[in-house]
């Protein structure tokens, strides 16, 4: 038996494929369909991606605000996503720390097709030297 459907909950079954095993164990995995509900969810989330002059730029939209990020931020975005482990339909017996080895082990955040189709959006001019600019300011604080 599983947890029953939330509306303010996401399935789990949207991001992780579970097959149940006769040894009451799961095997999880995710399929291609899984992998663009997760990109979808983190564009939910604010994650964003844009080309300027042929440059990858990675950005998380909080409201009006455009903040830089590296591509770990996406990945850790969706890993503290995990973590909370709020979602519906988790089976009995399907524990948190299997969900968080199977995004260790299986790694389904990859910066390649579905960062460009997902999470693309395209900035005005404002929003681009803003971006930029922010950027910058980033990267000299860290220096």
């Amino acid at each position: 038996m599983s947890v029953a459907k939330n509306s303010g909950m996401k399935d789990i079954n949207d991001f992780i494929t579970i097959k149940p095993l006769k040894n009451g164990k799961f095997k999880l995995n995710h399929t291609l369909e899984n992998e663009a509900n997760i990109y979808n969810y983190l564009f939910e989330l604010g994650f964003r991606f844009t080309k300027i002059k042929n440059k990858r730029f990675y950005f998380k939209r909080d409201k009006f605000k455009l903040v830089p990020i590296l591509f770990q931020d996406i990945k850790d975005g969706f890993k503290n996503v995990l973590i909370e482990f709020n979602f519906s339909n988790i089976p009995d017996g399907l524990s948190k720390e299997e969900v968080i080895n199977w995004f260790y082990h299986r790694r389904p955040i990859k910066n390649g097709g579905f960062v460009e189709a997902c999470l693309i959006e395209n900035l005005s001019d404002i929003e681009i030297n803003y971006l930029i600019q922010e950027k910058i300011k980033a990267e000299l604080s860290f220096q």
